[in-house]
């Protein structure tokens, strides 16, 4: 009799510890779904729970690239494919939408809906009613399939070398200023913008997605191709961007985003006509001497002229004859130059060369890109090089050199005067001042962090010097009221203000040191 009422209290405890887990996990589904389909995670708790999660609209052929995404994308993102009807219960969070061309109006009035209330989209060749309701680009012309390089201006969101891309179809281009271009015969074509919509904020690009693919990768040795390892790049830029709503960016030399070069190259034959030229019209330009046509001391204002070697070796010949010191070289016949061989060996301080597309920053020594106009004369289109000057500049540095020779013939000063005036419109340095600046910008870096009521900026000065007017831009979905700093005797101003971004400016500074940027 006991034997059988324990065996029926054992069944009943079974039972009824079975029943409590049914329904403890039966609770903690309903809790999951609700969670999941009607409660926005992100709004509740600032994006510090979820906020690896990028969306992907089901049934408009995006699910095909998830596994591209899930990839080549950080480890911190996580592709969740999401529903129309789903889509409708959230009001944060980020929607990537890629080639949607063709949506139903209902997928259309819920992306636009979910926009509004706080949502991010980053989208790209899409449906045209979309694009002009949520960013109100107008269409400005039509570009051509081909190969274009793709740059981005120096203060842009996102830093990419000048890279080719390979088009296969149409793409529109719009009305506003972009954040990326596609360049070719020294005219850029805007492709990538960003802005606000309602509450939320979006990144649209017009070109197909495959242009971000692999779909033509070739693997050397394992290791991606230096063109795909840039827009991998850009891939994550993007989406970091709007994900966490502000990218700082520091101005590339220091205080100013453009800078020109004047120089002259003397390789066989030495004369004064560049150097009376530049003095005469209170220019700043670099001459770069053959050391060996040499033979008697060189005269120059120090303040106009810099004086600097067409060879490492003779480098010593050139410093006889000159009482500044010798820090630049330049060779059109060097292509990669064997950088510890001209720092340690000759004692260059920066090379200007023709190899690299952007100024490169390595062991105290500084690698300037050469890449610009070069000679003038009268056959030149002079309206073409004033246009040209302004397609460079905006994306590096911009050289222009004169041959003395040319001087030398007094039916050239007209065409050649035209160009100085165009360029005295732009901050004009020698190499070396420019190298120097190079160097300084390399040396500081800032951070940005979010806080409650401020966008937290902090900024490390490893210049061991003071520096003046140090420059960054902020893009940021958020609106700033002031600039505040507990620092004392540090001011900052906010210098320029547009829907997308704020410029602002340090006066001075000779350690490091933290700004807040108030919200509105």
């Amino acid at each position: 009799m006991k034997k059988q009422r324990l065996k029926k209290d054992i069944l009943d405890f079974a039972g009824m510890i079975s029943m409590v887990l049914g329904l403890l996990f039966l609770s903690m589904w309903v809790v999951y779904y609700i969670v999941e389909n009607y409660v926005d995670v992100d709004s509740i708790f600032g994006g510090s729970i979820g906020k690896n999660k990028i969306y992907v609209l089901k049934y408009v052929n995006n699910e095909d690239y998830i596994p591209y995404l899930q990839k080549y994308l950080k480890r911190d993102y996580k592709v969740i494919p999401i529903t129309v009807n789903e889509l409708k219960h959230k009001e944060q969070g980020l929607l990537f939408l890629i080639n949607a061309k063709v949506l139903t109006k209902d997928q259309k009035d819920t992306i636009i809906a979910f926009v509004k209330k706080g949502g991010s989209l980053i989208f790209n060749y899409s449906d045209n009613e979309l694009v002009t309701k949520i960013t109100h680009l107008r269409n400005k012309e039509i570009l051509p399939k081909g190969v274009y390089e793709a740059q981005t201006p120096l203060l842009s969101t996102f830093k990419i070398d000048k890279t080719q891309i390979h088009t296969y179809d149409e793409i529109y281009t719009y009305d506003k200023d972009a954040i990326l271009d596609f360049t070719k015969n020294h005219t850029s074509y805007g492709v990538m913008w960003e802005g606000n919509f309602g509450k939320g904020s979006w990144l649209y690009f017009s070109f197909p997605f495959y242009v971000l693919q692999d779909n033509d990768l070739k693997f050397i040795k394992n290791q991606l191709q230096a063109k795909q390892k840039k827009v991998i790049r850009l891939l994550n830029d993007m989406i970091s961007f709007m994900y966490y709503g502000y990218k700082v960016v520091k101005y590339p030399y220091v205080d100013t985003a453009k800078m020109v070069l004047i120089d002259e190259y003397m390789n066989y034959n030495y004369n004064e006509n560049f150097i009376n030229y530049i003095q005469k019209h209170n220019l700043k330009a670099t001459l770069f001497i053959n050391p060996n046509i040499i033979k008697k001391p060189i005269v120059v204002n120090d303040k106009n002229i810099e004086i600097a070697s067409m060879s490492g070796r003779n480098k010593w010949k050139l410093a006889k004859y000159t009482t500044q010191k010798i820090v630049g070289y330049s060779n059109d016949s060097i292509s990669r130059p064997n950088v510890d061989k001209l720092y340690h060996e000759y004692g260059f301080k920066y090379i200007l060369s023709p190899f690299p597309s952007t100024g490169i920053y390595y062991n105290d020594f500084v690698v300037l890109a050469h890449d610009g106009f070069n000679d003038i004369s009268l056959n030149d289109d002079i309206d073409e090089i004033k246009k040209n000057i302004a397609f460079y500049s905006r994306y590096r540095i911009y050289t222009f050199t004169i041959h003395s020779n040319i001087l030398g013939q007094k039916q050239n000063y007209k065409e050649l005067d035209a160009i100085l005036n165009e360029l005295k419109k732009y901050p004009i340095y020698t190499a070396k001042e420019i190298a120097q600046r190079y160097k300084d910008t390399s040396r500081i870096t800032m951070s940005a962090m979010l806080t409650p009521a401020s966008l937290s900026i902090k900024i490390v000065n490893d210049t061991l010097k003071e520096m003046h007017n140090v420059t960054f831009r902020v893009y940021s979905k958020y609106k700033f009221d002031r600039i505040e700093s507990n620092f004392f005797n540090i001011k900052a101003y906010i210098i320029k203000e547009t829907p997308e971004y704020i410029d602002v400016r340090v006066e001075k500074m000779n350690r490091n040191v933290e700004f807040y940027l108030r919200f509105k």
